[in-house]
Order: structure tokens, then C-alpha cells, then sequence
């Protein structure tokens, strides 16, 4: 397992094929390997994903003082240095997303395009907030196991359940996550952190991107994938089907969204 240290981790990534490098990052709670699940094998590009702090095989475990979206973009600018890359396309589901934009805004020589997929945050705290940190409650106040049948058992989350069965499911699995408990902090800052300070700071990234979004996900809302399309100078907008309606079709739609996208930027390079 390709392993680098920086800052006081251990950092484990992902690193797989050959040629154009594109960094796909994980949401909040998840792993690098499930994000390249969701990208195809495609001759010509090299997908690499890293573990955030508090994440997946990234050792140790911190405190929130070390988490937040910039600390987790040096992150990402420590890996290139590490691989000897200058530039990458970037990407990411969720949580992956606002950090692709962060390392955009933060590191723009070394972006050469966006692919946000299923974004939750624009230029503040993320607007579904309050169920991460019910979670991050729960787990501190009860541990993982109780605290997962106290949520299950509320009507909040049955009434959820009912209109969006996956969100809830993602929600569940924040109990179910290796060291749920010793990384609970980052169900405590990150839903509160902002990737970005303004939707117009968001004009100074005219690079190619592409935004994937979903309806019937109250955690990554429609209308938010919208508004940061829009707010970006050279992007375009795709509506798959979502993952409450069919999570097998999503999972293609998504992928053949991914690799369109990834075909089309890399015919344009010399």
C-alpha cells in the first residue's frame, strides 16, 4: 500500500494506471478506494485518490484542530510534490468535491480541471449539517452501536428514510466506520468548515469542470449542484438519476458521466 509522510501522518493513497493524472477524492467518511470504485478503468489516465486525516488507512487519528478543508488541501499539494506531478485534474464525490474547489482556489497552477460530483457545500457550512453532527453526538455521547439505534429509532430519520432511503443509509454508515469513535471529530468540523469564502471567488477558476448531480438527496441537494455550476466560469451541468430510485443505474449513469468527461478533456491536451 503507497504510503508518504507530511505533517505528522502517515498518509495511505491510491495509485492506479498510467498516463494524464486525475485525484478523486472520497466524501466525508469514506475511503479512497470506495472513491475510485466509482471511476472506469480508462486507458490514458491515472487515478489517484489519498485518505484525508482522520480518514480510511491515514494514521493517526487527530483532534479537530488539525481538520479542516485548507489543511486537507496541502494534503492533496503534498501528494503531487510526492509523486513529482505539477498539475492534475481533480475531482471528487461530496466532501471530495468542496475539497477539489479548496485546492483549486488554494493551488491553481496545479488544478487543470474540476469534476464535482454530488457537491454539499458551497461558500459556507454545509446546509445538511445538523444530521452530521447528530451523528457526531450520538457517537460521542452513546458510542457507535447505541448511537446508531437511537438514530434509526428517531422519526426525524424514519421520515427521512421514507422520501430517500440512501442518504439515511450513509448516515448509518458513519456509525458503522472503522475508528468511528476516535475520528468522530471530523463529522464535527468539516460539515461546519467552508471550502470556499464566496461564491465569486469562483470566477477566478476558469478551468474546465463539470458538476454531477442527483434530486431526492436532502445531503447533496439539486439546487446547490445548480448554483455552483452556474457560479463557475467554464462549467457544465448534468442531472443523473439518483441513488434512491436506482442505485445500480446511478452507479452507471455516474461512471459514464465520468468518463465522458475525462475522455473529452483529454483529447484537448497536446
Amino acid at each position: 500500500m503507497p504510503r508518504f509522510a507530511h505533517h505528522g501522518f502517515t498518509f495511505h493513497y491510491v495509485d492506479s494506471g498510467n498516463g494524464i493524472p486525475f485525484v478523486f477524492q472520497h466524501g466525508l467518511g469514506g475511503s479512497a478506494g470506495q472513491a475510485v470504485d466509482l471511476i472506469p478503468q480508462l486507458e490514458g489516465i491515472r487515478v489517484l485518490s489519498l485518505d484525508c486525516r482522520n480518514h480510511g488507512l491515514t494514521e493517526p487519528s487527530r483532534a479537530a484542530a488539525q481538520l479542516g478543508f485548507a489543511p486537507f488541501a496541502g494534503d492533496l499539494a503534498a501528494l503531487l510534490d510526492h509523486l513529482g506531478l505539477a498539475h492534475a485534474y481533480f475531482g471528487g464525490v461530496s466532501m471530495g468535491a468542496a475539497l477539489s474547489l479548496r485546492m483549486a482556489l488554494d493551488h491553481p497552477q496545479r488544478v487543470r480541471g474540476l469534476l464535482l460530483v454530488r457537491p454539499a457545500w458551497l461558500d459556507g457550512p454545509m446546509p445538511a449539517r445538523e444530521w452530521l453532527t447528530t451523528v457526531a453526538r450520538l457517537i460521542r455521547e452513546h458510542g457507535p452501536a447505541r448511537g446508531r439505534a437511537l438514530l434509526a429509532a428517531s422519526e426525524a430519520f424514519q421520515r427521512l428514510q421514507e422520501s430517500a432511503p440512501d442518504p439515511t443509509d450513509s448516515l448509518l454508515r458513519q456509525f458503522d466506520a472503522p475508528q468511528a469513535a476516535q475520528r468522530v471529530a471530523r463529522l464535527e468540523v468539516m460539515p461546519m468548515d467552508a471550502p470556499i469564502p464566496s461564491l465569486g471567488d469562483l470566477q477566478k477558476l476558469c478551468i474546465p469542470a463539470h458538476v454531477i448531480a442527483t434530486d431526492r438527496d436532502p445531503i447533496h441537494p439539486l439546487d446547490l449542484a445548480r448554483t455552483l455550476a452556474a457560479a463557475l466560469p467554464a462549467a457544465t451541468f448534468q442531472q443523473v438519476i439518483a441513488k434512491s430510485d436506482n442505485l445500480a443505474r446511478h452507479t452507471e449513469e455516474a461512471r459514464t458521466a465520468i468518463a465522458a468527461w475525462l475522455a473529452r478533456e483529454s483529447r484537448k491536451l497536446p
